[in-house]
């Protein structure tokens, strides 16, 4: 298990330079895109090849590797927003050339103003997602869907049931431990995802129905319960933290830079009793 951490740490105004130097100085060496807080630079432009090229270049110059990427929007908008649908569409060609291998998107649960069976949901976002799939199929990137706070997309079963029908070797779920934890979920509700369960997105907050994306141990989460039970599934994934509303609220760039440096070594701390929690026998 290696340690990965969003670039959302930042806001969409501050150039991918900078917090690729950032993130690289405090330590960390992977990092998962987050697209979504590209809308405010050169990607969403007739420029977004050259971007995405001038990124890998400083990544690599500063000795860091893109591994994991967060989609544009959910599936609901690409269906009826041309610009957005090309756009998660340019997300998977910007992963091909950055060699990320796993994109996060969000799922569909149609009008939060009504209740929809699990099955609708099911057929629903299979039926959306479908050649977004195919293209992930041919491109060799994992499609990892994510657990949301509300409606279906916050039970695991019904991702799980989600992935089954949709019945490929290039989709997963990512399990975001915030969303579970702030409807109150036992941390163990992980554990019903199994073989399915691919990424993370781990942050923290008090379960009080706000998404509050805290550093880990920075809120009431069980983290050592949440180790256990990944090696209860046999994740075989990769920690990867999506803790950034500290950083985005943080009053100057010096405080950034001590939040990321004490987000680099808690996570660092995680991985580490990752590994003595998968030698122990019990």
């Amino acid at each position: 298990m290696d340690l990965i951490t969003t670039t959302a740490v930042y806001n969409m105004h501050v150039p991918m330079r900078h917090i690729i130097h950032s993130l690289s100085d405090v330590g960390f060496r992977k990092l998962d895109l987050a697209f979504d807080y590209c809308m405010k630079n050169d990607f969403v432009t007739n420029r977004w090849e050259k971007w995405v090229y001038e990124v890998k270049d400083y990544a690599e110059e500063m000795g860091v590797e893109f591994v994991q990427a967060h989609g544009i929007g959910d599936i609901c908008r690409m269906q009826y927003n041309v610009e957005e649908r090309n756009l998660a569409y340019r997300v998977l060609s910007a992963s091909e050339i950055l060699g990320i291998k796993c994109v996060v998107m969000h799922p569909y649960d149609t009008d939060f103003s009504k209740t929809v069976n699990v099955e609708e949901y099911v057929e629903n976002n299979a039926r959306m997602l479908a050649q977004y799939l195919k293209k992930c199929e041919e491109l060799g990137i994992c499609l990892a869907i994510e657990n949301l706070p509300w409606s279906n997309s916050a039970h695991a079963e019904a991702l799980v049931q989600l992935v089954e029908r949709m019945d490929s070797d290039y989709v997963g779920i990512c399990w975001d431990t915030g969303h579970s934890y702030l409807l109150g979920q036992d941390v163990r509700e992980v554990e019903k995802l199994g073989k399915f369960m691919v990424t993370m997105h781990a942050h923290d907050n008090f379960a009080r129905l706000m998404d509050e994306h805290l550093i880990p141990y920075d809120g009431s989460y069980d983290w050592h319960q949440f180790l256990l039970s990944l090696k209860k599934i046999d994740y075989k994934g990769d920690f990867s933290l999506e803790s950034h509303h500290q950083t985005l609220e943080a009053r100057n760039e010096e405080e950034v830079i001590g939040l990321l440096g004490h987000m680099y070594s808690v996570g660092m701390s995680l991985c580490e009793e990752w590994k003595r929690i998968k030698e122990c026998a019990i």
